[in-house]
């Protein structure tokens, strides 16, 4: 059946599985390796597979800030969510790894593999969307504020001219009965 931290999303919703369900459950092996943590977790193993299925794992520089961008890349695409975005086969993931040894034994004339590397622009988009989601998010709580104020200074300002009326008509019974 499988230890569900490690399954694939196919395998936690009973489909078909095949070598890139594997490839899903090795990139959750090294998220562990990386983090100390599985990537899903919860207290029952259907709230496990749920996650599995519907949320992103945690990024792994989160728990470990030091895991090199190349990893953290290999990880991300051996877990997507969509087996097409995944790696095709086992030696596809091998070669990579070999590379990225022979990078780490010598990296002057060893480069990581262009696939693991995360290009600049696309880190600047992500912080961009982080950063313009933060903005929307504020700017949301500020418009709500400012409209539940302009509804307390509208009820209060009615409020003031109910009482102001109740005041004068009974000034106007006060000073018709003098």
């Amino acid at each position: 059946a499988g230890t569900p931290q490690y399954m694939s999303p196919e395998q936690a919703r009973g489909a078909q599985l095949d070598q890139q369900s594997d490839l899903f459950s090795l990139g959750s092996l090294l998220y562990a390796l990386c983090t100390g943590r599985p990537p899903f977790r919860d207290d029952t193993s259907y709230g496990v597979m749920r996650k599995i299925i519907d949320e992103e794992p945690a990024p792994i520089r989160k728990y470990s800030p030091e895991t090199p961008l190349w990893m953290v890349e290999l990880v991300e695409q051996l877990m997507a969510k969509k087996k097409e975005d995944r790696f095709e086969t086992a030696r596809e993931v091998h070669t990579l790894l070999d590379a990225c040894i022979s990078h780490i034994q010598n990296p002057s004339s060893n480069a990581i593999p262009s696939q693991l590397l995360l290009n600049q622009t696309t880190i600047a988009k992500r912080k961009l969307m982080k950063r313009l989601a933060a903005i929307g998010l504020v700017m949301i709580v500020i418009v709500l504020g400012m409209i539940q104020w302009r509804f307390q200074y509208l009820n209060n300002k009615k409020l003031e001219e109910h009482y102001a009326l109740q005041d004068l008509d009974a000034l106007d019974g006060y000073v018709e009965s003098l």
